[in-house]
């Protein structure tokens, strides 16, 4: 079986760094500013909030977080409401899937693999709802979409913790010297598998 990382190694962002997805909400909030309930300092340090937020939702966990419980961080902190918060996660996962392209090389890999009949799945730690890749998939390459998708929020279970990849091991019923993985991260991608 091969299994690969999703962000980074099938698709990444047209940014430097995945930070600046929250720089790029701040300015767009900043130039309809009027359409919400924010005043000007939350948004110019949106961008920190938001990191600092997630740092916070992670500290007290063992389990992957999900993008629900990091706005619920930024809600308790700073008092916005749940209205906003639902319009900055839906702000953030709409910025998400406009600056999402496909890693061309690692897709006709994919797809030369499948082709030959081998068995192929996607594991990723990420915060964001299953119901983003497949409308992310459906855009960029919906092959992806019947790939099977390991998703960390949704197990509550990290590849950084190597827990993940237990569950995957149970549900595909998968020796670890037949699985061959594929990532980008040292940590979760490389030396915990191994």
């Amino acid at each position: 079986m091969y299994s690969f990382d999703v962000y980074d190694t099938i698709i990444t962002r047209k940014v430097n760094d995945p930070h600046n997805i929250w720089d790029l909400m701040s300015h767009y909030i900043g130039h309809h500013l009027d359409e919400w309930e924010l005043d000007y300092g939350f948004v110019s340090e949106f961008a920190c909030i938001r990191a600092d937020s997630e740092r916070q939702a992670r500290k007290n966990e063992t389990r992957e977080i999900t993008l629900d419980e990091i706005y619920n961080v930024i809600d308790n902190n700073y008092n916005i409401g749940i209205a906003v918060c639902d319009k900055l996660k839906e702000l953030e996962i709409k910025i998400e899937y406009e600056s999402t392209v496909l890693i061309n090389e690692n897709i006709i890999r994919i797809k030369r693999m499948l082709s030959e009949g081998k068995r192929v799945i996607l594991i990723s730690d990420m915060y964001l709802p299953r119901v983003f890749f497949i409308k992310l998939f459906d855009k960029l390459c919906p092959l992806l979409n019947e790939i099977p998708l390991y998703l960390s929020s949704e197990i509550g279970k990290t590849k950084a913790s190597g827990l993940l990849y237990q569950v995957v091991k149970t549900s595909e019923n998968i020796e670890f010297s037949d699985w061959t993985h594929e990532g980008d991260n040292i940590v979760s991608d490389y030396n915990i598998p191994q």
